[in-house]
């Protein structure tokens, strides 16, 4: 008996257009399926302290839009401003600075772009070299800078809004990371 309905099981796969057609619908779940499994990364920047969070999903289906397989999980890395200079109660401020799926995990597919991803010159040194961050520490002493105002300095929005341009306070604290930049490289 199970051999009838094995000879008629692969009988019906003689006909051409069956074989065909399972055939196309095999390669195409072979080829395609692993395509579609991502690892979704959302990253946010704070704007009080330039620390960092990163956002992980894998995913299946379309890069930001696919089905969850995974639960969410972060990973937070605080940054040296926030190190040296946070406050202990410091409430995050996350702004979104960009978005990319990773086909398999580690193949680059794309971007969304957001306003959190830029910092002040001034503030991309000091997370960057340690060096910079001793030059800036022996002026923050002999300027006689308070901690708010070393947080000010570092926390200088690159693309001010329009209140902010005009004030003068404003100008003062740019012009004040323009000339601690300046004569950092002459020295």
């Amino acid at each position: 008996m199970p051999w009838r309905l094995f000879r008629k099981f692969f009988g019906f796969l003689k006909r051409p257009i069956v074989f065909g057609s399972l055939l196309v619908a095999l390669l195409f779940i072979v080829l395609f399926t692993p395509l579609s499994f991502f690892k979704n990364r959302s990253s946010y920047m704070c704007s009080g302290c330039l620390s960092r969070r990163d956002i992980f999903q894998w995913t299946f289906g379309p890069p930001f839009s696919g089905v969850p397989i995974t639960p969410e999980w972060q990973v937070i890395t605080v940054s040296h401003t926030s190190k040296n200079f946070g406050t202990t109660n410091h409430q995050h401020q996350w702004e979104f600075a960009q978005g990319s799926p990773y086909r398999f995990g580690y193949i680059w597919s794309g971007c969304a772009i957001g306003a959190g991803r830029h910092i002040s010159e001034l503030a991309e040194f000091y997370e960057q070299s340690e060096d910079f961050r001793e030059y800036f520490a022996v002026q923050a002493q002999e300027r006689n800078l308070t901690r708010e105002q070393i947080l000010a300095l570092l926390t200088l929005p690159m693309y001010p809004e329009a209140a902010q341009k005009n004030s003068e306070a404003f100008r003062t604290m740019t012009a004040a990371s323009s000339n601690m930049l300046d004569n950092y490289f002459k020295q």
